[in-house]
């Protein structure tokens, strides 16, 4: 089965499987139940299992949060990020009361500069009353040393509380974008990257370049899913290994990567799928378990520039489509979305259905 026809199967069988569960068709429900078929994660597949007919919406939430927390609309990450909100707004109204406290400070001060300003006649002022004036502001200034003194120890105090936070927001943000398996960026991560992408850069100077796994059923048919995980770490760190350090790359689907290349033209994005490709195939992936990973790999691969698309869904599918016509042509090469022509278009239409 053809790499399309396999995702076209997977997808039949979630929503297969949720219908046949009675499973809302929520997105998260629909991650999850992705990761269930295309991971060998086999404590999330029993956790799936356990659940049986028809699972409350807060049964499969609980497992979405325990196996996939980075799925969008997830309860944990919503908790996670209400408890930051939480304890920052306790930070600020503490701070807030200081504030409150030291303007009583400055009130006092208005107050004692009033009376005296009031005196019909200041050569008449006694001795009792500078006293009561100097008692008044000894008092006032005692409350904003007080003060102050708080402002201080609530910052001292906070200082490793926003520290924590921080490095939480952080670790929230790793997981929400990060592909567990393979530590590259994830579908999500990509599209709101390529998005802001579009939105910052001239288009004629950044490209997609797409890539898919050949073979991959077989792999897994072949080596079991251990040996298939396997084959997507060492590519994925293929990957990083052999591009520069401002490209995005991401893993967008079960067997399949993208990277954006920014700062390139035409020429240049072609050489680096090429070297993509090239160092994939140099590959020797070892794995000693038995039934293990296979020694070598292969990846079709099709790019295109971004000055021809619109949006991002077109540049998109425009690598998408020189990828497919990379697969319908033999496999393991480099096709470039401006080289598709009318007899390649229909060839890729036809493998693609």
């Amino acid at each position: 089965m053809s790499s399309g026809n396999l995702k076209q199967h997977i997808g039949h069988q979630i929503i297969a499987m949720m219908d046949r569960l009675g499973v809302s068709p929520l997105t998260r429900n629909y991650h999850l139940f992705y990761m269930c078929i295309s991971n060998t994660d086999q404590r999330l597949r029993g956790a799936v299992r356990a659940l049986g007919n028809a699972p409350s919406q807060a049964d499969l939430d609980e497992v979405i949060e325990k196996f996939v927390p980075e799925a969008l609309g997830s309860n944990y990450m919503r908790r996670q990020q209400d408890d930051v909100l939480r304890n920052l707004e306790g930070v600020l109204s503490k701070l807030n009361v200081d504030q409150i406290e030291a303007a009583s400070f400055t009130g006092a001060v208005n107050k004692v500069s009033e009376t005296l300003a009031n005196q019909p006649d200041p050569q008449k002022v006694t001795p009792e009353t500078l006293v009561k004036v100097a008692e008044a502001l000894v008092e006032a200034g005692r409350r904003k040393v007080v003060a102050g003194n708080k402002t201080i120890s609530h910052v001292e105090s906070h200082v490793e509380e926003l520290g924590k936070l921080r490095n939480e927001i952080e670790r929230l943000r790793m997981i929400a974008n990060t592909d567990e398996l393979t530590r590259l960026a994830n579908r999500r991560s990509f599209d709101e990257t390529l998005a802001s992408i579009y939105s910052n850069e001239k288009r004629n100077s950044f490209g997609l370049v797409m890539l898919d796994i050949d073979h991959f059923k077989s792999i897994n048919d072949t080596h079991g899913h251990a040996g298939g995980d396997e084959v997507l770490r060492v590519v994925a760190a293929c990957l990083r290994e052999c591009m520069r350090g401002d490209a995005v790359v991401a893993r967008t689907g079960g067997e399949e990567f993208a990277v954006i290349i920014k700062r390139t033209n035409i020429e240049e994005m072609r050489k680096a799928a090429e070297r993509i490709r090239a160092a994939v195939e140099n590959l020797n992936i070892i794995n000693r378990r038995p039934n293990g990973a296979p020694g070598k790999v292969t990846v079709s691969v099709g790019a295109s520039m971004a000055d021809g698309a619109d949006t991002p869904k077109a540049l998109y599918e425009m690598a998408d489509s020189a990828l497919y016509c990379s697969k319908a042509s033999g496999r393991n090469r480099v096709t470039l979305a401006g080289e598709l022509g009318t007899q390649s278009t229909e060839r890729f239409l036809m493998y693609k259905r």
